[in-house]
């Protein structure tokens, strides 16, 4: 089952009046009936049951990735490697999880944490020339059929496209690798719903299919070879690793590649891949044309942020912002999300909505946060410097 509603005027309607509807609206972003919000806490109650020991087997030798299906009451697929690694891994989790989850283990060849050290062989492979525009534009890990994603530009899928696939292919040799070719998304101006050439920070972005739940893109990142961005790690909690943008009309951007920070550090982050023809150190205003190209150039250490700063935000939903840190060094909150705490930094900030989750928080050319949550006129935030420590992850300053 999908969650959402058939589209039909008098089912949307009738759950605009329904009071347990809009209350669940209000903690999920998801405007579900009583039967699909059942289902949903369900799964979210199978999440909050696994996540801490999928956590701690993050870097583990015998773990190989997981993901919530969204079916029935929800399945949780955990990927495991053959051999003692796995073995040892896969007794720990019987042993610690209940026998009435509804979790499906998988035996695989390749560790989470060997493929994404064979993300950096598949940049080398691809010459300078053939990254980016008209080349190699992002690389996923693929949990599902434990291999590795490899995204390149449609214009050059009958001519040199076919020669680097198989160049990569060969490169990681017993590894399944799946190529998929994606047009590059065309822009005219540089729109919070639409900015493409390159993608910039505070623009709109969509979990799971291209109209689905709302979330904003935080400050781009470097992580060695590969350009990935933050956003809020409560957006994606649960569900679908995809991420959408309306520029790339039905076509995914990227997926989640880290959020285990958000509740098991209380750090409200999640990275997620980038095109790399899409990386800048941009961030998106439709107030005016100069606001449009202020570039991201450094960030503000944690001990640095100071109640009373004057701060610039951006959200896909509501734009651009403005408000002044209201807490004097890192503050405490609880996420309704999952029910955890979180910590960060407070604004004294109005106008934010759903959707504005993930958007970035700046000072002049220098980054502070990127939104978290929000109470009337009082905004929660990550802060950039402690998002940037847990994922070992640099800013992107150019």
């Amino acid at each position: 089952m999908s969650l959402g509603f058939a589209g039909d005027s008098a089912t949307v309607q009738g759950l605009l009046n329904d009071a347990s509807a809009r209350a669940g609206f209000l903690k999920t972003g998801l405007l579900l009936s009583a039967s699909e919000r059942s289902q949903f806490d369900k799964r979210i109650a199978l999440g909050d049951a696994v996540k801490g020991f999928v956590g701690d087997a993050r870097g583990d030798r015998g773990f190989a990735g997981a993901r919530l299906e969204h079916r029935g009451d929800g399945i949780f697929h955990i990927y495991l490697t053959t051999g003692t690694h796995g073995d040892a891994l896969l007794s720990t989790l019987r042993s610690g999880l209940s026998g009435d989850l509804n979790i499906r283990y998988h035996r695989v060849t390749y560790s989470e944490a060997s493929l994404a050290e064979k993300k950096s062989d598949v940049w080398d492979v691809a010459s300078s020339s053939e990254r980016g525009e008209n080349g190699l534009h992002t690389i996923m890990l693929d949990v599902e059929n434990n291999g590795l994603i490899v995204e390149i530009d449609r214009s050059v899928e009958h001519t040199t496209g076919p020669k680097l696939a198989a160049r990569i292919e060969r490169a990681l040799g017993d590894i399944p690798v799946r190529v998929i070719y994606s047009d590059s998304p065309e822009d005219l101006s540089c729109t919070y719903t639409s900015c493409a050439d390159p993608m910039a920070g505070g623009i709109l972005i969509n979990r799971g299919f291209a109209n689905g739940p709302q979330c904003s893109l935080g400050f781009m990142v470097k992580d060695g070879n590969n350009t990935q961005a933050m956003a809020s790690g409560h957006c994606g909690y649960v569900g679908n690793y995809s991420w959408y943008h309306s520029a790339y009309g039905s076509s995914a951007f990227g997926a989640e590649v880290e959020k285990w920070a958000y509740d098991e550090k209380g750090i409200d982050a999640m990275i997620v891949e980038i095109p790399e023809n899409q990386g800048s150190n941009h961030v998106a205003s439709c107030v005016s044309d100069s606001d449009i190209c202020v570039d991201i150039l450094g960030y503000y250490d944690a001990d640095d942020i100071y109640k009373g700063m004057f701060v610039n935000a951006i959200g896909g939903v509501s734009g651009h912002l403005v408000g002044t840190v209201s807490s004097q060094g890192t503050i405490e909150w609880t996420s309704s999300t999952c029910d955890c705490i979180q910590y960060g930094i407070s604004l004294n900030m109005s106008g934010a909505d759903f959707g504005d989750s993930g958007g970035i928080i700046r000072r002049m050319n220098d980054a502070v946060a990127i939104i978290a949550s929000g109470e009337g006129s009082t905004v929660y935030a990550a802060i950039v410097d402690d998002i940037l420590s847990a994922y070992g992850v640099s800013l992107r300053t150019s």
